[in-house]
């Protein structure tokens, strides 16, 4: 049993007429409540934080959900590039078409980098003939090579 002090009375709400309530709700949906982070204390700013983690497992949820998107077009386009019925057969598929047209472009600046090197050995040919012989040498030892390669 709760004993009252002597003298006291029991605690009474304040009255609240229906006008009163309607001024009240007006009020506050005229002014939303804002909230300063640093400036809330306790159990408000568990809530802030919670508010803060729930946010950030929301994003993280839709990132997530981007990524499987994005991974289900590109196993769509691989299955209408290839033909093949089975996602997995199409993107090995993929991975083999790509790795071919690698292979060949690879092969391709192989076969260009052997050019300019030898592009590069002529024109330092060039560099040592000129500095080395005079004109007259020059157009002589020039004709010697050209007959040379019209034999062969």
């Amino acid at each position: 049993m709760i004993k009252i002090p002597e003298g006291s009375q029991p605690f009474q709400p304040p009255l609240v007429t229906p006008k009163d309530l309607g001024k009240k709700e007006a009020v506050d949906r005229q002014t939303p409540a804002k909230i300063n982070p640093e400036s809330v204390k306790g159990e408000s700013r568990d809530i802030t934080a919670l508010d803060s983690h729930s946010m950030a497992v929301r994003l993280a949820a839709l990132a997530r959900e981007v990524e499987t998107e994005t991974m289900f077009r590109i196993i769509q386009r691989a299955i209408e590039k290839t033909g093949l019925n089975n996602p997995q057969a199409a993107m090995e598929e993929i991975n083999r078409r790509l790795q071919k047209a690698i292979d060949k472009e690879l092969d391709n600046i192989k076969n260009n980098k052997e050019l300019m090197e030898e592009a590069g050995a002529w024109q330092d040919l060039a560099d040592i003939l000129e500095r080395e012989m005079t004109e007259e040498q020059a157009k002589t030892f020039a004709d010697v090579l050209e007959g040379y390669i019209k034999k062969s």
